[in-house]
């Protein structure tokens, strides 16, 4: 008769017991309990961002000794790089650069070597290793203020508004586009035909868009999607997909 082999685990407790000292492996065991608990909860999810990194926008009005700076600053997130969770802290405060219409991106940087992270605006020209997360891109032309609410689709492409189409999300088995662009997608949908609720059907219950699902849903609409950047890459570029929500919308609209 085969044997089935059974192995005991023990589950343990925190006890915070009045008078007794804490000793380091329990410390150890209550930092690793969340971050135990995040990996098991984003298990499924590929590389990308998770959630957070929230935009705050200062604006510091032209006196007569400096001109009118901008800058931005995010909030904690979850990012999940080489299938390892990380929390991040949020960022400081981090100058926008100058208005003169040059596009620039907002990046996040993972060390390979000792898992620092760094926060940095750079022009758009600059290449993004597979260790950079961009948050999003901006083109700020002089007396423009960066705009970081999404309403519609067409918002979200304007030259001074936090430019989130490119920025890689976690989605399930591949990368997505962000939860954000999913929601102005409905609102734009509702805001010209409030009757094609049923249509949208996943995209109200779950904002986190396979990516497999977006791309058979548009080839269901009869939507044609870009051909991938990479052909050792099977998949297209989050521009492709955010340009057939569009294309949707407003066949939609004009239904």
């Amino acid at each position: 008769m085969d044997r089935i082999q059974i192995k005991n685990i023990q589950l343990e407790f925190p006890v915070f017991d009045s008078g007794k000292i804490l000793s380091k492996e329990m410390l150890e065991n209550l930092r690793d309990v969340p971050l135990g608990l995040m990996e098991c909860l984003y298990s499924d999810l590929s590389d990308g961002i998770v959630c957070g990194f929230n935009p705050t926008t200062y604006l510091k009005e032209k006196t007569d000794e400096q001109a009118e700076t901008q800058s931005i600053r995010l909030s904690r997130g979850i990012i999940k790089h080489n299938q390892k969770v990380y929390l991040i802290p949020g960022s400081g405060q981090l100058y926008c650069g100058e208005n003169n219409g040059k596009e620039m991106r907002l990046l996040l940087r993972i060390g390979e070597s000792d898992g620092q992270v760094t926060y940095e605006v750079s022009p758009l020209e600059a290449t993004t290793d597979d260790n950079e997360y961009e948050i999003g891109r901006f083109k700020l032309k002089v007396g423009e203020k960066l705009n970081t609410e999404y309403k519609n689709l067409e918002n979200i492409e304007r030259g001074n508004c936090l430019n989130i189409v490119h920025a890689r999300y976690a989605g399930y088995g591949n990368p997505t586009l962000s939860p954000k662009i999913i929601h102005a997608f409905v609102q734009t949908v509702l805001a010209d035909n409030p009757s094609y609720i049923e249509k949208l059907g996943a995209f109200l219950t779950n904002q986190r868009i396979n990516y497999y699902y977006l791309e058979a849903f548009f080839n269901n609409e009869g939507i044609e999607l870009e051909e991938p950047d990479n052909p050792s890459d099977p998949l297209r570029p989050n521009q492709s997909l955010f340009d057939a929500l569009k294309e949707l919308a407003d066949n939609w609209g004009d239904a």
